[in-house]
């Protein structure tokens, strides 16, 4: 059976081959963000990764079903470093996900799309952008 457990780590395992040296969150852990550093050239960065539901429907009459949702990564980076390091962790992450597929748990990724870019932190001093990557889960 699918559970949200079983989605996360998934997800998890295809973050796993994000090789940046970046911190990856998950918002139910106690993990904190890096500290921003001081160097423009060599920017902080770490991702923040969600798993998000939309649908769940029934697929048969023996109980399986399908689930659609979305995984949601926001990807930070020092807001004076400019935003090459969050273009590039975009990237990553669409190549990443696009070899995604887990044939063993029946979860698919589709096109990964980023959203506009934001400033956060309690001061500010974050510049990151939202990517969706949508999935379907059969159970």
């Amino acid at each position: 059976m699918g559970t949200y457990a079983d989605e996360r780590e998934v997800v998890a395992n295809v973050l796993d081959g994000f090789t940046a040296g970046v911190p990856i969150l998950w918002p139910d852990t106690e993990g904190e963000p890096p500290a921003p550093g001081s160097n423009p050239t060599a920017p902080v960065s770490y991702l923040l990764a969600e798993v998000e539901y939309d649908n769940a429907q029934p697929s048969d009459f023996g109980g399986g079903g399908q689930i659609d949702g979305r995984v949601v990564v926001w990807a930070w980076v020092e807001r004076n470093a400019g935003d090459l390091l969050c273009r590039q962790h975009i990237d990553t992450l669409r190549s990443l996900f696009a070899a995604g597929d887990d044939t063993t748990q029946a979860m698919y990724f589709l096109e990964a799309f980023a959203g506009p870019a934001q400033v956060g932190g309690e001061g500010g001093e974050w510049y990151g952008r939202r990517v969706e990557i949508p999935f379907t889960r059969f159970r």
